[in-house]
């Protein structure tokens, strides 16, 4: 073997880096650290199982991480090809943990088309034991080390009282960090240790009958050069406490809006029946007089009947109506949207033509929704009795319209031309309690709860939109139908 080569096999073997030297094809060399690192004990070994150390490259997801092979060439070909740009590798060492290495890449020369390879490994590890002894007795921060079989080799002193439990107990029984879990949470847990996941996660630790929802977070690291997981925990007690209250707080907001809408309602329900009211007694005392008069026919009496029948049956529609939105929960459904509209305008339509409001409904597609149906009728609803009293201030006003606009891009736009609202007063419109209505008429409640119910049952958004001389928001759905309308 020629001199130099050999002196540089033996600078090689002295670093900690993994470096292999290769023809692009086959692998020619590998330094000491590789075999520190994997199963193979020895050149020779691997040489008679692998010709390219790409072959144990762990699958990755990520485009900066190599792969075996390229639909226009290997793995040497994507190095020469971008030689400035970041690329990594994936193996796992003797004990099985996937291990991340940043790629150098040096050609020797065109000629000989010989590369120099080093992996330099990029895994967080964390070599010694100073900050878990600082936080092994703070309240709200915790860690847990396990070996790389999941057994619980140290813990903090903190969570241990939580759970009232000491290290003694923990030694007899085997225990291991998955043993701390519900069923359902191992599974997440597994994927991030088996994939060296660092990104925060979280779960719930429960040892008998003591349950901790935590923030989790960990990676492979070296104490005392023995491989170990380290988790760090961070309570998340109190803030559960904070969102259950928010969510309590909102139920009762949403409660709030929903029976001052369902008493406006009522308003108009006793509004829509005076006027068959009025006609059926007219038809009663008119069937009465001719009866009297001894000139009630039978035609004339089967009329009467047929038309008061005809009266109450819709009054009896519109009551089926309010009845349906107001029950206290609805199940989840598939609904069509302009089914909906149909619903809301046999509740309000007479209310809005008695103050000279006009509705128009454009659809360029069928919008097909799965959720409460009650949640969007609230939604709805209150956006078009916002815009009935914006138009209320405008007494002197001809033409009034509110415009329903079911997109393609499903969303649904809801316009009106009452003059909008600066952009001071626009900005406040979600915040709860804001309103600008006069006191008395307005809770402001109405948009913050709408907002609410878009983005947590329907995974979308409200937005407000000034436009000239007017106002539109706009409702936006995720993973609904939008289905084509048919010219």
């Amino acid at each position: 073997m020629d001199k130099n080569i050999q002196k540089l096999r033996t600078v090689m073997d002295m670093q900690k880096d993994i470096i292999l030297i290769t023809n692009g094809k086959e692998l020619e060399y590998i330094n000491k650290a590789f075999f520190d690192f994997s199963v193979f004990k020895d050149f020779t070994e691997f040489k008679n199982l692998h010709s390219c150390i790409c072959e144990i490259f762990v699958d990755m997801q990520d485009e900066s991480f190599l792969k075996l092979t390229y639909p226009d060439g290997d793995w040497i070909t994507q190095l020469k090809k971008s030689p400035q740009k970041e690329h990594f590798v994936a193996m796992k060492n003797s004990q099985g943990v996937k291990n991340f290495f940043k790629v150098h890449f040096k050609a020797f020369d065109e000629a000989s088309q010989g590369y120099m390879v080093t992996l330099h490994n990029a895994t967080s590890y964390k070599a010694d034991l100073d900050v878990l002894h600082l936080i092994s007795h703070m309240q709200g921060v915790y860690f847990l080390v396990t070996d790389i079989h999941g057994e619980i080799l140290k813990i903090s002193s903190s969570l241990l009282e939580i759970f009232q439990v000491d290290t003694k107990e923990l030694r007899e029984k085997n225990y291991t960090f998955l043993d701390f879990l519900n069923e359902e949470d191992k599974e997440a847990a597994i994927m991030h240790i088996t994939q060296n996941d660092t990104t925060a996660y979280e779960t719930i630790l429960r040892y008998k009958d003591i349950y901790l929802p935590v923030m989790a977070q960990g990676s492979f690291g070296l104490i005392g050069g023995r491989p170990v997981y380290i988790t760090f925990l961070i309570d998340l007690r109190a803030v559960k406490k904070l969102q259950k209250e928010a969510k309590e707080r909102d139920f009762l907001l949403f409660q709030h809006s929903k029976m001052v809408q369902m008493g406006e309602m009522i308003n108009m329900i006793a509004h829509q029946w005076r006027q068959p009211l009025n006609a059926i007694s007219a038809a009663s005392i008119q069937s009465v007089m001719k009866k009297e008069l001894g000139v009630l026919n039978d035609d004339d009496f089967y009329q009467t009947q047929n038309f008061i029948q005809k009266q109450s049956q819709k009054m009896s529609k519109i009551i089926d109506t309010f009845m349906s939105y107001s029950k206290a929960k609805q199940a989840k459904e598939c609904f069509l949207v302009h089914v909906l509209f149909d619903t809301i305008l046999e509740l309000i339509a007479t209310q809005l033509y008695a103050h000279n409001i006009n509705i128009e409904i454009e659809r360029e597609c069928s919008l097909e929704i799965y959720g409460q149906k009650d949640m969007l009728e609230q939604v709805i609803l209150n956006l078009l009795m916002n815009a009935r009293d914006a138009y209320d201030e405008r007494a002197d006003m001809q033409n009034k319209v509110i415009y329903i606009k079911v997109k393609d891009k499903k969303q649904i736009e809801i316009i009106d031309f009452a003059g909008g609202m600066s952009d001071g007063i626009s900005q406040k419109l979600f915040t709860p309690y804001f309103t600008t209505k006069e006191q008395g008429k307005g809770t402001g409640i109405g948009l913050y709860i709408s907002r609410r119910i878009m983005k947590e049952h329907f995974g979308g958004d409200l937005l407000y939109e000034k436009i000239d001389n007017g106002s539109k928001f706009v409702l936006q759905f995720k993973n609904i139908k939008a289905v084509k309308m048919e010219i």
